[in-house]
């Protein structure tokens, strides 16, 4: 699957950057997806690359902190910058589609 998202496209490293995260953390997949994004307000934003630390929301609405790998750090680096450029970069979610529309 890794393979399959090389690449310098949006698409390909945003695919790469849930893997990296998947893979690492062990999250679930609601939790992935409910994974928030504010560059600005880092008390809105439920990353935190420079600790390496993702905040997710389990069941039941209790967050919790997991750790992710320097690797996973980058790859997830790597689709910010590509994110900061979508049209749709100041959604709260962390994983935008490609196109302009929703979710």
């Amino acid at each position: 699957m890794e393979r399959a998202c090389a690449g310098r496209g949006f698409a390909e490293r945003r695919d790469a950057a849930i893997i990296a995260a998947l893979k690492v953390s062990g999250i679930r997949l609601p939790e992935l997806a409910g994974i928030r994004y504010d560059p600005r307000d880092p008390q809105r934003s439920d990353l935190d690359l420079w600790q390496r630390e993702i905040t997710v929301r389990g069941k039941g609405g209790k967050p919790r902190i997991v750790k992710i790998s320097y690797d996973a750090a980058w790859v997830v680096d790597q689709y910010l910058r590509a994110r900061a450029g979508h049209p749709q970069a100041w959604r709260a979610q962390l994983w935008l589609g490609r196109g302009t529309g929703g979710r």
